[in-house]
């Protein structure tokens, strides 16, 4: 009941935030008249080319792990867990779970899965963490406003913060299993049947699985693949901006793209819902972007990076429910 209120709020919040900006639905369709069907479609080509990207990216992960697993065993994982993260509120635990169960049938560990999921997003933070200090850069060099920096002030030492944590115990595997063998006995004055050995040992067995991911051509090969997500998400975004007729400068678009995403990251609403569509109106239009123009942009984007996969992450799930076929008992030669 809580979590429901507490989504219904945010949801409140971010319309409230969202209509004042839209200046009537009748101006936004007129806009529509004439736009670029050809850049939408672009659009579209681009975003399926952002999930095969950040399907690479997690069985690249994956990989690094010393599991096997095909693109298509992948892909369907990837896309059963955007489904219930994208339906779900605060889903992404929800997501996680329909990933991991997924890739059991695939032959890979839950561990392997679950731990694959996380460094995945880890991984993925760090190149957002990139855009977004590039697209402040640029935002200072055009004299952007004092709330860009402060945001950046804000932010990017938490990312950096929480990067160096991850690599501090990925690297540091004894430090990594000390600090829990010492949460592990302070928690077991209250729940007895936690056992610090056993837990410090499974950090230190999940420290070497992180480092082997976090370093060599493997990290660097992830790190691109995530950077090739995230530029080609955002030029849907941009791409929805040309096609309605306004140039919206590639550097203010990576601005509002990663404070979006980063403040999507709070659980609240499902992916962002309504909260990604009022920040990316709010900074495009501080970026100088008309707020017809902006709010047509921002909705398309939308549209095609939120909901047109569903459909795609819907048949992914049935399928990975499916029971699979009895083995066929072995026959003596």
């Amino acid at each position: 009941m809580l979590r429901r209120t507490i989504y219904l709020a945010a949801l409140g919040v971010a319309i409230y935030l969202l209509i004042p900006r839209i200046g009537g639905l009748e101006r936004n369709i007129r806009a529509l008249h004439h736009a670029r069907l050809w850049l939408m479609a672009l659009g579209v080509l681009c975003e399926a080319g952002s999930l095969a990207a950040y399907i690479a990216l997690y069985r690249t992960v994956v990989h690094a792990q010393g599991a096997r697993v095909g693109i298509l065993g992948a892909g369907q994982a990837v896309m059963a867990g955007f489904l219930i993260s994208h339906v779900v509120p605060g889903g992404s635990v929800a997501g996680t779970i329909a990933n991991v169960r997924t890739m059991e049938r695939e032959g890979v560990s839950a561990r392997t899965a679950g731990l694959a999921v996380t460094l995945t997003v880890i991984v993925s933070d760090i190149a957002l963490g990139g855009l977004f200090l590039a697209g402040t850069i640029y935002s200072l060099v055009k004299g952007g406003s004092v709330g860009y920096v402060i945001t950046a002030i804000v932010v990017i030492p938490v990312l950096g913060t929480l990067v160096g944590l991850v690599f501090l115990f990925a690297f540091r595997r004894e430090l990594a299993g000390r600090a829990v063998h010492r949460i592990a006995r302070m928690l077991h004055r209250f729940v007895h049947r936690i056992d610090a050995d056993s837990l410090e040992q499974n950090a230190i067995e999940l420290a070497d699985d992180a480092r082997a991911v976090l370093s060599g051509r493997r990290f660097v090969q992830a790190l691109l693949l995530a950077a090739a997500n995230w530029l080609l998400d955002v030029s849907v975004l941009y791409l929805f901006f040309l096609a309605v007729g306004h140039h919206q400068h590639f550097g203010a678009l990576v601005v509002a793209y990663a404070v979006a995403n980063l403040v999507s990251a709070i659980p609240i609403t499902p992916s962002g819902l309504g909260v990604v569509e009022a920040t990316l109106v709010a900074i495009s239009v501080g970026f100088g972007a008309p707020r017809d123009t902006a709010v047509v942009a921002v909705l398309g984007y939308r549209l095609v990076n939120f909901w047109l996969p569903l459909p795609v992450g819907l048949a992914a799930y049935i399928r990975a429910r499916r029971p699979l076929p009895p083995r066929r008992p072995e026959v003596a030669a």
